[in-house]
């Protein structure tokens, strides 16, 4: 939904009901992300849930305000082209680690 989303803002931000639509699929694609990730760290082992939330949750804050850097030093560099093509950037990453470097250790 993430990646959906950037797609749209790259091509479409000039109009009003696309961005309605990015901004809306940016938010739910968001917040089940979090959950799913939520999810899966306190699967890791009830001991040991409060410590490994606590990480979960420093690491998300961290990658939040990377983002903020990198988005605001892209729209200075490039405009909304470059903070989409970050974005899109970030999501390409994110699907390269899902699908390739933890697909092997679920196996």
């Amino acid at each position: 939904m993430q990646t959906v989303s950037f797609i749209i803002l790259h091509f479409f931000a000039a109009h009003i009901l696309p961005l309605i639509l990015s901004i809306i699929l940016l938010d739910i694609g968001n917040q089940f992300g979090q959950v799913a990730n939520q999810t899966r760290v306190q699967n890791l082992g009830e001991q040991v849930s409060n410590r490994n939330n606590t990480v979960f949750m420093f690491s998300y804050f961290i990658g939040g305000a990377l983002g903020s850097f990198l988005g605001t030093t892209m729209w200075g560099q490039a405009g909304w082209v470059g903070v989409t093509l970050t974005a899109l950037s970030f999501q390409l990453l994110a699907m390269i680690f899902h699908f390739v470097v933890f697909k092997k250790q679920d196996q």
